[in-house]
């Protein structure tokens, strides 16, 4: 099996019981339906995680697995704790809505300048509000402009553009671009440079 679509989440027990092979990608709920029970998530091995259902309001959910791609489709109410969470454990992370504001995104970029979700290759999030300079406060001496061409590619095979836009590096010499688009409120962050590091 390489894909598996799933309205109810009953049935992922079956498929983790049955699966010997990890899943490409796995697509849980629909977009009309009520709020789906996450808490199932963590039963089967999948590279990629797609949650179409809305995500409540309260509900703070971490990964019990490690992914390739989470894409979450309904989370208007996500900020950075959330944002924070599931890129523990996951690669990439895209959320298609949320609540994330510039102070929160400041939150985010602080933590990945502090080694925090080190796993974390690329995210791409709709914005709830976005003002440059609350973004960067107090991180701004280690952000440059850059107008050189810098795309990601995903896991899904999507291209996500983050330049012309700003670069940021840390202290280990990782260096992330991202791009914000004012015109549909989405901020494209990847990892664009690892250093090497020989033994």
């Amino acid at each position: 099996m390489h894909t598996l679509y799933c309205n109810l989440p009953w049935p992922l027990v079956l498929v983790g019981l049955l699966q010997k092979a990890a899943l490409w990608m796995t697509y849980i709920g629909i977009e009309d339906e009520e709020t789906v029970c996450l808490d199932w998530c963590g039963q089967f091995n999948t590279g990629g995680l797609e949650l179409c259902s809305p995500i409540p309001q309260n509900f703070d959910f971490g990964l019990c697995r490690k992914y390739q791609y989470v894409r979450v489709k309904l989370w208007p109410h996500a900020v950075s704790r959330n944002v924070m969470k599931l890129a523990e454990k996951a690669k990439e992370v895209i959320l298609d809505t949320s609540g994330l504001g510039s102070t929160g995104l400041n939150i985010f970029l602080n933590n990945w300048l502090e080694n925090g979700c080190d796993g974390l290759k690329f995210l791409s999030i709709r914005m709830g509000e976005y003002q440059e300079a609350e973004a960067l406060n107090g991180i701004r001496d280690r952000v440059l402009d850059t107008e050189e061409e810098v795309n990601y590619k995903c896991y899904t095979g999507e291209f996500y553009r983050l330049s012309p836009g700003k670069r940021l590096r840390r202290d280990d010499g990782v260096i992330a671009s991202f791009y914000y688009d004012r015109t549909t409120r989405i901020l494209n962050f990847g990892v664009v440079d690892i250093p090497y590091c020989s033994d």
